[in-house]
């Protein structure tokens, strides 16, 4: 879970930030390798432009 806080979302709701449900985990993924660098360079999942997303080559 992340705490996130942002403006619009205090003014609206009176509560001082919003929780976000996050995942983690370990998964395998074969492919082309220029789309393999797409999805590591731009992030995998939800709100990816946020910060969100961020994946790491742990084996190859």
């Amino acid at each position: 879970m992340v705490k996130h806080t942002l403006k619009g979302f205090r003014e609206r709701t009176g509560k001082p930030y919003m929780t976000l449900t996050c995942f983690e985990g370990h998964f395998r993924l074969k492919g082309d390798p220029e789309d393999l660098q797409a999805l590591y360079q731009m992030g995998i999942g939800l709100r990816t432009g946020q910060g969100f997303g961020m994946v790491d080559v742990v084996s190859v």
